[in-house]
Parts: C-alpha cells; structure tokens; sequence
C-alpha cells in the first residue's frame, strides 16, 4: 500500500509523526493489516512546500497549487493504486469541525479542483469512476490540532510535563486522562501546556495507546472510521496481510 502524505506542520519531524498517526490509524480500520507494508511517501520538495503553513489555500499562491492539484490527480491515477493523505488542523473544536474554514477551503480550492484536472485528464471516465479515484485523496483533520492527537500519549505527556517543566500541567493531563474527548474542545491547544508543539514526535511513536484514544471518541475515532468505511483502503489494508490472496487446502 502506497500513500503520499502531505503535512501542513511546518515541524521537521512532522512527516514522520503523521506516518506514524496514520499507521496506528490503519490498525484501527483494519487489526490485520501489517503496518510495515504501508509505504508512506513525502512527496517531491516543491509538493510539500506547498502543503506546509496552509500555504496550499493562500491568495498569490495559485500556480503552486496548480502544481499540488497536478502531483494529487498523478498519485489518484496510479497504478497499482495510489492513495494521497493530507493532513490539516481543524482550527476549531471538535463540537464545532462543520465551521472549519480550513475544511471548507481544502473542499473547494484542492479536492474540487482536483477532480475537475481528473474530468480533462480522463475524458472517459463516468461519474462512478471518478468517485471511486476521488475517494483516495484522503484529509486527515485533527481537532483542534494536530496536538488533539499526540497529548491523547497521556501517560508519556504527564512523564515528560513532570521530567523537564517541573509538571506545572501534571493535573491538567490527569483531567485528560479521565475524559479524553475533551482534549478536542481546547482551543489553541499547543498554547495551552507546557509541551507546545516540542513532542509531538516521541509522543506520536512511543508506545501511542491508539485504542483507548479510538474509545473516547472525536477527531481521531472519526478518522479511524473513515478509514474504515473506505472500501478502496480496506482492500489495500487487506493485501498488506499474509494470508492475502491465499485460499485453504481443499
């Protein structure tokens, strides 16, 4: 399974902690699947420059997205089929994601855009046929940001908040940890503890408890269960599995 991952954070080991976001993810759409059969790809330099810091959605910036719109409708059309993942932050709570500028603007400035390069690209294809292409481009949106995500690392969070700013949030993650979901309704999270934006790596790929954060529900469960309703990603999921394609003995 191939995915071209794109990231608006900025962070140099952004790339990375989405890879590893979204792999955790995969084991929620699918518990079968063997993560190390899903290659995640940065994409060309031009590509991710684009997606960095919502320069993908900025007035001035038209002929850079056109090159974006142009790598995602390539990645859509590969074959064996390519998936292209975009992460963005929702900017908002949780309770409020159907406000979400960032998610109205990526509808209309890159997946509506997209699909109408696919329309001229392939004049053949009916709807059904682009539906099922359009369906690979995937946006992942955190709420209220990425940091929605790797706080849910509670127990590793707390560790850290106590080991190197002297755990002035200790009690705030302990609140956390007791109802995870709220985490989503903070506004400007990364500004809200200690840890900003300083760990989201370590926290993303040290022992992530992506179940528990799957149970309480919000962006992250939302996301898992997109995956999981996306027959085109269950397949891709399906054949990362040994048994794939192998049939009993008769």
């Amino acid at each position: 399974m191939r995915i071209l991952v794109l990231t608006e954070d900025a962070n140099k080991d952004a790339l990375t902690t989405i890879t590893a976001l979204v792999k955790k993810l995969c084991q929620l759409a699918d518990e079968g699947c063997q993560t190390q059969k899903i290659r995640c790809e940065p994409g060309p330099d031009n590509i991710r420059a684009i997606a960095r810091g919502n320069a993908w959605k900025a007035n001035g910036r038209r002929q850079e997205r056109v090159e974006l719109i142009r790598e995602l409708a390539t990645r859509l059309t590969e074959e064996p089929v390519g998936f292209a993942l975009f992460h963005i932050d929702g900017d908002r709570p949780w309770s409020q994601r159907d406000s979400s500028e960032n998610c109205a603007q990526f509808a209309s400035k890159v997946r509506d855009k997209v699909r109408e390069l696919l329309k001229t690209k392939r004049p053949h294809w009916d709807e059904e046929q682009l539906d099922r292409s359009m369906a690979r481009l995937i946006l992942l949106c955190p709420f209220y940001s990425i940091e929605a995500w790797t706080y849910q690392n509670i127990a590793l969070a707390r560790r850290l908040c106590k080991e190197r700013y002297g755990g002035r949030d200790a009690t705030r993650f302990d609140a956390w940890e007791r109802e995870r979901a709220s985490i989503d309704e903070i506004e400007q999270l990364k500004d809200a503890v200690c840890l900003r934006d300083k760990h989201n790596h370590e926290l993303a790929t040290t022992a992530y408890p992506h179940r528990a954060v799957y149970e309480a529900g919000a962006s992250f469960a939302a996301a898992a269960d997109a995956l999981r309703a996306n027959e085109q990603v269950r397949e891709a999921l399906r054949a990362t599995q040994p048994s794939y394609g192998t049939s009993l003995p008769q």
